[in-house]
């Protein structure tokens, strides 16, 4: 018997990282040997220099159609496709007959990526459309604009108005929508038709992403991707500027812009924080095994993939309660939450955890089983076979 074609379409596939870059890659590696669906990534444009889409500052670009290129990550073959105009943000929403004709190749369509506004993309076409969306338009940009000059915060917020219009537009259309934690469900669902959305956890690899025997646990991590305003580390700097000398060095995973390395200088903790810049995954997940407490210090998180590696390693979790975090973490048993913006309890919490060893091992184990139950590939998998092989049976192409 044929297997359908699942097209996983994202835009996370630009830059170093991410979690909807991270997600995709379960999703494929979920079900690249499946006997029950055939998976293919198909990426999106992005960004306003993509070199396969028409571009306004390149003249010699407006002649010649979108083009359809090829790539990869992680031995992950994928198609990408351009967008016309690319650098006004709202021309990647749009549908282009190029990508429309990769797209009908599929049985079905399933969406891996921040916000809603992307699936507008496959308006038109017959297929059934899933989509796994980690937050909202409004709330993906809400720190960016606010740490942007003037001009930038004028463009910025008309951009996130025409955002939301395509976003409340995709949502309409979508058969289904999965959401990954509480939080997104409940932006999301007034946008959403009843009976169409429900809370699936995107997998991580809990057989590779486990505690190590023998590894002494030292030093508090943080890892992100820290030039989006949304993740604050200038929070967590002064956060761990009140804890004492004597407090385990913290790491900082990510590139990291200069104005928050030199924040380090100014708060008097330069020679306490290492600034570990980008890694691959296997050096990631050394340092995930030899930390002792992973701190998120965001303004916002759909979910953190970050939260759900740390956990699969047995790292109890500080962080602030800024959505998506609240599904994973319970306080006092699996990590702790503290309020957004507030680095005195930030520095409160991460204290209280480093002075409570026994507790910290406790917490650390009942992540561990969080993850092992919610987050393993397959497990967290079975939420999404099930999405396709309903949304096939209801709508054939």
């Amino acid at each position: 018997m044929k297997r359908p074609r699942i097209a996983l379409v994202t835009n996370g596939l630009e830059g170093a990282g991410g979690g909807i870059r991270r997600w995709t890659e379960f999703l494929y590696r979920a079900f690249e040997d499946s006997d029950r669906f055939e998976v293919e990534v198909v990426s999106i444009a992005t960004s306003s220099r993509d070199s396969a889409s028409r571009r306004i500052l390149k003249p010699s670009s407006w002649l010649r159609p979108v083009a359809v290129t090829g790539g990869s990550f992680h031995g992950i073959e994928f198609r990408h496709a351009g967008a016309n105009f690319v650098e006004i943000e709202f021309q990647r929403y749009r549908s282009r007959p190029e990508l429309t004709r990769v797209l009908s190749e599929y049985d079905l369509i399933q969406f891996v990526v921040g916000f809603a506004s992307w699936g507008c993309v496959a308006s038109g076409l017959t297929r059934p459309i899933v989509m796994l969306v980690a937050t909202t338009a409004r709330a993906d940009r809400r720190s960016r604009v606010r740490a942007s000059p003037l001009p930038r915060r004028a463009w910025l917020t008309a951009m996130g108005w025409i955002a939301e219009r395509y976003e409340r537009r995709a949502l309409a259309f979508a058969d289904q929508v999965i959401v990954p934690s509480e939080y997104t469900l409940a932006g999301v669902r007034p946008l959403t038709r009843p009976g169409r959305i429900q809370i699936g956890f995107p997998g991580v690899d809990t057989d590779r992403m486990k505690p190590r025997d023998g590894v002494m646990r030292h030093g508090i991590l943080t890892v992100g991707r820290f030039d989006d305003p949304r993740k604050n580390l200038a929070l967590l700097l002064r956060a761990y500027r009140r804890l004492p000398e004597t407090a385990p060095i913290l790491r900082v995973v990510g590139e990291t812009p200069e104005h928050l390395r030199a924040l380090t200088a100014d708060l008097g903790i330069k020679d306490r924080v290492e600034f570990v810049g980008r890694v691959d995954d296997q050096t990631l997940y050394e340092l995930y095994a030899s930390s002792a407490l992973l701190v998120v210090s965001s303004d916002e998180e759909g979910l953190s993939i970050v939260i759900q590696e740390a956990m699969a390693f047995g790292l109890p979790v500080v962080s602030t309660d800024c959505g998506g975090p609240s599904t994973m973490v319970a306080q006092g048993v699996t990590g702790r939450l503290t309020p957004v913006g507030d680095d005195e309890a930030l520095a409160n919490e991460i204290r209280a955890t480093l002075e409570n060893p026994v507790q910290m091992q406790a917490m650390g184990a009942a992540a561990r089983a969080f993850a092992e139950e919610h987050f393993a590939t397959q497990r967290a998998a079975l939420t999404f076979a099930s999405v396709w092989e309903e949304s096939l049976a209801v709508k054939q192409p």
